[in-house]
């Protein structure tokens, strides 16, 4: 149950409360992201947590360690149930964090991300100079991020398999989901819900395949019975 988080990707809180009042009880996990939250601010998860809904803080820092801490310990404050941080911030960066929460009576969870969605193996290569495949260094990243302390992974779904490997504890949100006839956008590596939480995905990321269409609630509930 519970297994969607619907990205708000939109700019305004009255976007926010028509997108959660449409989707009533169907959705419990909503994603506020980078656009969202620079627009708005906090209210937007004071808002949330007021209509008894979680929240994906995916807000990804990446800095050195005790600014991470410190911004921790922000979201903490704000009662945010995830948040993201870079896996490439190194695993001192990650313990930060995880201290910080420890520190506290917080039940935050942290997810590290690994490679974005958009990436291909070919960006991977020539703008990010980094060796091996998406999965090799997704695999190398979880690895770090895991024995740092990091609760979950974030990961296309092409790489859920590879971070269970890893622990098969670990939390796995998996953006990248896609109806079967929706553009994949600025995506490369996509797979339908059904798919994705074959392979083990905790949580699937939901945005532009839901957010404006009609019939949002059945296309929930339908995604729904296919795991329950």
């Amino acid at each position: 149950m519970n297994k969607i988080i619907l990205a708000l990707d939109v700019s305004t809180m009255s976007e926010v409360v028509s997108i959660v009042e449409k989707m009533g009880e169907s959705i419990l996990w909503y994603k506020v992201g980078l656009q969202l939250f620079l627009a708005e601010g906090e209210k937007v998860v004071a808002y949330l947590k007021e209509k008894n809904k979680n929240v994906f803080l995916d807000l990804k820092f990446l800095d050195i360690p005790n600014t991470v801490a410190k911004a921790t310990n922000e979201a903490i404050r704000m009662n945010a149930d995830f948040i993201t941080l870079h896996a490439l911030g190194t695993s001192d960066m990650i313990k930060a964090s995880r201290d910080a929460i420890d520190k506290s009576s917080s039940n935050t969870k942290i997810l590290s991300v690994t490679i974005l969605t958009s990436i291909s193996e070919a960006t991977l290569k020539t703008d990010m100079s980094l060796s091996g495949s998406i999965k090799e260094n997704v695999h190398h990243l979880a690895t770090i991020a895991n024995e740092a302390g990091s609760h979950g992974i974030v990961c296309s779904p092409f790489e859920i398999e590879t971070v269970s490997s890893i622990n098969k504890n670990l939390i796995i949100v998996t953006p990248g989901v896609r109806l079967e006839n929706d553009s994949v956008d600025d995506q490369k590596r996509v797979m339908t819900p059904t798919q994705a939480l074959a392979l083990g995905s905790s949580y699937l990321v939901m945005g532009r395949s839901l957010v404006g269409k009609d019939n949002a609630v059945d296309i929930v509930k339908d995604i729904e019975s296919s795991y329950n």
